[in-house]
């Protein structure tokens, strides 16, 4: 080996050895009768402090660096930090970057602040970072915050996965969470927390994105849930059970984004499940169970734009507007609304707010079984062409009051493709509600009836897979197959959706005996013994035992 092997040698080995070094230090175990403040102090920055199993009664612990905090198991129900209500549990300093807490239990934290930075179980001041702060599988009980934010005050940039936060109180908004700078809550539950003014789970005045999250069981007075005041993204999230006096749910004075999610059981004076004053957008989403003693079970916009798509609006009640009530500008397109009870506006309440006159816009929705009626204006106007109201000849006296523009509406039609078939045969049946009351066909591009509404369709001579069947609509059309494979006869076939049901008739005629094939098999068979000596004569050239002679 010559002399520049060994000096390269010698340097790998080097390096090697000062990165297991490194690793190794930067570990620091502890336990519960270690001070938790003293070993960040004696930490480097990208050091992992790692708590063994136990109770720690620390508070006021500031991270001051960047770092880990973490249990040994990565569970939090086997390390605890009980601050025993003798301070705030956690502070991340302003400036501080990458600061990652996992697996651990913050209790019994307590700040008495002012308004603008409080966090009884974690502050995380923000400053200039560019790496956010990161709270991992950690619960939150019963910290209280005389401000803001009884569990976590963010005013930076902080990521919050798989926690949950439980029994927080805050004495001014924020009961769970209070947020002023930029926050990512994924698939974490935040239940049973209070606060007297605004948001009792979580109170947000900046930037806020929720995906997978459970947030029920919530109380204050302004947003029993979430009140919001920035930009709010909520998706994939169940918002259930909580409490206020508007907006049970969730009260919007800013901008709000609900796709995908659940928003149930919900209650309030005003607004049981949703209360909007800015703008609200919502896709895909159903809104359910939500009660409201006065105005707007599901929804109530009372000042502002909400737009509603894809989205279901049932079993709601309220005072006026079971499903919705709306005092300023309301759109909704293909949703369901249905099964909403109110003493006025069963399904939806327009009316206005001092010189503000309430519109809406209601086009290639299903609106059926609302109680007294589906909708009602009291004032504003009421644009409800292109819907369907559960029969092909509604009865509008019985379904609206006030001024209601509801010609035309959309209908049901049926067909099946084909009118005879074979025994074993196939009919395609299909239900179609791309045309209105006037016979004008609708590009479904344009608006359709909501998708996966159920269509019932049966027989009784063959199958649908069974005598009935239940398929979903797909941009305004429902399809189901017919097979004739019982008997031949005449199959009547149907399709209903609510109270509209429409017949056809289907001809299974007996199979004909195909002579083509009867031929092909008797020939097969006469024939058996040639095609036999062909095919063993083939046989025998191949294999050299019949051969021309040669000359």
């Amino acid at each position: 080996m010559d002399r520049n092997h060994i000096i390269l040698t010698i340097l790998l080995l080097f390096g090697f050895l000062i990165s297991i070094q490194a690793v190794y230090s930067a570990e620091i175990i502890i336990g519960p009768t270690d001070s938790i403040q003293t070993a960040i102090d004696t930490a480097n920055p990208q050091d992992t402090i790692i708590l063994n199993n136990g109770t720690y009664n620390d508070s006021s612990i500031q991270v001051n660096k960047e770092l880990t905090l973490k249990s040994v198991t990565e569970n939090p129900d086997d390390v605890i930090i009980d601050a025993q209500q003798n301070g705030r549990v956690i502070e991340v300093l302003s400036g501080v970057n990458n600061v990652k807490i996992q697996g651990l239990t913050i209790s019994n934290g307590y700040f008495d602040g002012t308004w603008n930075g409080d966090g009884a179980g974690i502050s995380n001041k923000g400053g200039t970072i560019t790496q956010p702060t990161q709270i991992i599988n950690c619960k939150f009980t019963n910290n209280n915050a005389t401000g803001e934010g009884g569990a976590i005050y963010n005013r930076g940039v902080l990521t919050i996965t798989n926690c949950t936060l439980t029994n927080n109180t805050a004495d001014g908004n924020g009961g769970g969470i209070s947020n002023r700078g930029n926050l990512t809550i994924t698939g974490s539950v935040i239940q049973q927390n209070t606060a007297p003014s605004m948001g009792g789970g979580i109170y947000n005045l900046d930037t806020m994105t929720i995906t997978s999250c459970t947030i029920q069981q919530n109380q204050a007075s302004g947003g029993g849930g979430i009140l919001n005041d920035g930009d709010l993204t909520v998706t994939g999230s169940t918002i259930q059970q909580n409490q206020g006096d508007n907006g049970g749910g969730i009260n919007n004075f800013d901008t709000l984004t609900i796709t995908a999610s659940v928003i149930g059981q919900n209650t309030a004076p005003y607004g049981g499940g949703i209360a909007n004053w800015n703008t609200l957008n919502i896709v895909g989403s159903i809104i359910q169970e939500n009660t409201a003693e006065f105005f707007g079970g599901g929804l109530h916009n009372l000042q502002g734009t909400a737009n509603i798509t894809d989205t279901t609006f049932q079993l709601n009640n309220a005072g006026s507007g079971g499903g919705m009530c709306n005092w300023d500008t309301l759109t909704i397109t293909s949703s369901t609304i249905k099964q909403n009870n109110a003493t006025s506006g069963g399904g939806i309440f327009n009316d206005h707010l001092q010189d503000v006159y309430g519109i809406v816009d209601a086009n290639f929705n299903r609106i059926v079984a609302n109680t007294p009626k589906a909708i009602q204006s009291d004032s504003g106007t009421v644009n409800a062409e292109y819907n369907w109201w559960g029969s092909n000849n509604p009865n509008f006296n019985a379904l609206i009051t006030g001024d209601v523009d509801y010609i035309s509406w959309l209908v049901m039609t049926y067909s099946a493709n084909s009118r005879v078939i074979s025994l074993g045969g196939l009919s395609t049946l299909t239900a179609d509600f791309r045309y209105d009351s006037n016979g004008v066909f609708h590009d479904p591009a344009a608006g359709h009836l909501p998708d996966e509404t159920p269509v019932t369709f049966t027989t009784n001579l063959g199958n649908v897979g069974s005598k009935s069947i239940v398929t979903g609509t797909i941009n305004g059309i429902a399809t189901a197959i017919l097979r004739g494979n019982e008997a031949a006869g005449e199959a009547l076939t149907s399709a209903r959706l609510d109270n509209q049901t429409l017949t056809a008739t289907v001809t299974i005629t007996p199979t004909a005996r195909a002579a083509s094939s009867s031929t092909k098999t008797i020939g097969m068979q006469s024939t058996g013994i040639q095609l036999a000596g062909i095919g063993l004569a083939i046989l025998l050239v191949s294999a050299g035992l019949i051969l021309p002679k040669r000359k």
